[in-house]
């Protein structure tokens, strides 16, 4: 059978376990409800697909198909699988056998979505799978083992589970994006294991971003982790969105947020720094392997190794703003230094204890300063990705790429190589209630041409027709400074792209 000739890429669909309504708090984890999945839109979307392209697909899900991060339901006792306390409060650890139990309970509650690939994969259909930030756990065998024994109708299905990019047709390269995010790559693709110093068990590295969604977003439920409008608010705004839907719900919020914030520090810099497992003797042959897998040679797949961006756990400064920890530190610096240097005067001069409130407000003053200044570094991966496109593309061989991670559509070119985004399939929304979506559920297409070379064309789906997104400019890039040297004041800046937990 000849390949499929049409290729369809959407990626940060977030499929995870589903959760019914909490009848003491309706709206806690909204976003997890059956009724918002995407699975039957997707069914719809990928039929329309085949019948237009007239013969066999190649789906391609570009990254966090699953989120693994968002699992925080347990196996019963008698599965003798070990919990640590904190898995059972934030979910359990990237270990192989819990990777494959959360992997086989979200596909348990995502019947259409199985029914649909399958029968994908049963038409003849090419189905890929490229691993993102939320679903590293993918890189297990097991999880591999079981979508081929859930999805693949007979043992010859065309599935594949790629590391972290694919090329198809040999014109266009498909890569989730997250190598090009500081706080969310995972630091060796082509190693991406570590052991766990305590019990010596082998685990998936996890980044920054991951940590960040199990140890604060599971216990902050009120919080959409999908759409940056939900929580990224203004101070009164959070002030009036505590009172309206957290006060009585989780009254004690600011610990939950401090000690995910300290754990996530913790354990993404604890992972951070292990010795990677990998078998030096066979790490040829698993270069080569990828390499047949994401269809291009083993010079393309070191190549892309080694383009991705420095991690960010590696300047913990950067780590501890994104977390908000660094102001907690320095505002606790403010009220004991102020209380120390009144101790301090009282030694020699009799103050009333009234001038502490006078010292602290002096404190208080750089503190705001340095806080109303403190900016994220998120903003970064729109440059990263957009000095690094022409680079992947000569690499590679091909003429546009296509990422997701920033769930932001877009259809556009840098440098004269075709850029295209699907933005995401996840409930995002900017609502508790979820009702105002944040978004549109996009999809890229790659299709033949008659006379020449295949088009791309970036799609949104309107739930029963595909209604198409116009290629646009890109502003111009600012320049990077040199060392020493200041930008111009006349280069627009970057818009940001959202958390590392959103995405």
């Amino acid at each position: 059978m000849k390949p499929p000739r049409t290729t369809v890429v959407f990626s940060d669909i977030h499929w995870t376990t589903s959760e019914g309504p909490d009848p003491r708090r309706p709206l806690w984890r909204r976003f997890k409800q059956p009724d918002l999945f995407p699975d039957a839109d997707i069914a719809a979307m990928l039929e329309a697909a085949a019948t237009e392209a007239q013969g066999p697909l190649e789906i391609v899900l570009n990254g966090d198909v699953f989120d693994f991060d968002a699992v925080t339901e347990l196996p019963p006792p008698d599965d003798g699988i070990p919990l640590s306390w904190w898995e059972r409060l934030r979910g359990m650890a990237p270990e192989e056998i819990k990777s494959a139990w959360k992997l086989d309970r979200i596909l348990d509650d995502h019947p259409v979505l199985v029914d649909t690939l399958r029968a994908r994969l049963a038409a003849g259909d090419r189905l890929v799978f490229v691993i993102g930030n939320h679903d590293m756990e993918l890189h297990w065998p097991a999880c591999q083992r079981v979508l081929h024994d859930r999805l693949a109708p007979h043992p010859d299905a065309d599935l594949r589970v790629c590391a972290w990019f694919y090329v198809s047709h040999g014109d266009t390269l498909i890569e989730h994006g997250n190598q090009y995010d500081g706080y969310c790559l995972c630091l060796d693709p082509l190693a991406p294991l570590v052991r766990a110093p305590t019990t010596g068990i082998a685990r998936v590295r996890l980044p920054f971003g991951n940590w960040a969604s199990r140890m604060m977003l599971n216990g902050m439920g009120m919080f959409n982790p999908h759409a940056d409008a939900a929580w990224q608010l203004t101070f009164w705004g959070y002030v009036d969105f505590f009172w309206r839907h957290v006060a009585r719900s989780q009254p004690f919020l600011l610990w939950t947020w401090l000690w995910g914030a300290t754990a996530t520090f913790m354990a993404s810099l604890r992972d951070g720094l292990l010795p990677a497992e990998q078998d030096v003797l066979r790490l040829d042959a698993h270069v080569s392997q990828v390499a047949r897998t994401s269809q291009t040679t083993p010079r393309v797949v070191r190549g892309l190794a080694a383009l991705r961006v420095h991690p960010a756990i590696f300047q913990p400064w950067m780590v501890l703003k994104e977390l908000w920890l660094d102001r907690a530190l320095l505002l606790l610096f403010v009220f004991a230094g102020s209380f120390q240097v009144l101790a301090t005067i009282k030694l020699f001069v009799g103050l009333s204890a009234w001038w502490w409130v006078v010292l602290l407000v002096l404190f208080l003053g750089p503190f705001l300063l340095y806080a109303q200044r403190v900016d994220s570094e998120i903003h970064q991966l729109e440059r990263h990705v957009r000095r690094k496109v022409p680079l992947i593309a000569r690499l590679a061989g091909v003429r546009r790429v296509v990422f997701g991670h920033t769930h932001r559509e877009r259809h556009t070119r840098v440098e004269g190589v075709e850029l295209l985004n699907p933005g995401t399939w996840s409930p995002a929304f900017a609502d508790v209630a979820c009702t105002q979506r944040v978004g549109r559920p996009c999809v890229v297409r790659v299709v033949p041409q008659p006379d020449g070379p295949r088009a791309a064309r970036l799609d949104a789906w309107t739930g029963a027709a595909f209604n198409r997104i116009e290629e646009t400019a890109l502003p111009p890039m600012p320049l990077l400074p040199r060392p020493g040297q200041a930008a111009r004041a006349s280069e627009p800046a970057l818009s940001g792209s959202g958390s590392p937990t959103s995405r």
